[in-house]
């Protein structure tokens, strides 16, 4: 008699706790669907936007790099230079902004 009541207490907590995982696992998975439906919205609608300004730019046109005319190639180096010049200073002021901001912080 001691040991069918023993016995029945262990399948009765198993059965409880196999409840328990059950429904913890139902509700997490609910939860993973729900947030899959939001994520394939919000993709739906980022592919709507990337279509939309697809449609609208104007395509790509390759250049040639340099060209077998030294004067213009020479022209075309210069301006390359100019433009990337141009970059590296606007990055030098947004990183020393940057820079300053982690000082104040620092003190």
């Amino acid at each position: 008699m001691l040991w069918f009541i023993v016995w029945s207490v262990l399948v009765v907590a198993t059965l409880g706790g196999c409840f328990l995982l059950w429904r913890r696992l139902y509700h997490a998975a609910r939860a993973t669907m729900v947030e899959v439906d939001r994520g394939a919205g919000v993709f739906a609608g980022l592919t709507d936007q990337v279509e939309a300004l697809r449609d609208g730019s104007e395509p790509f046109v390759v250049q040639p790099g340099l060209s077998h005319d030294p004067v213009t190639a020479r022209a075309r180096v210069i301006e390359l230079r100019k433009e990337r010049q141009l970059r590296k200073d606007r990055r030098r002021r947004a990183h020393s902004g940057t820079y300053e901001r982690w000082d104040a912080y620092g003190r």
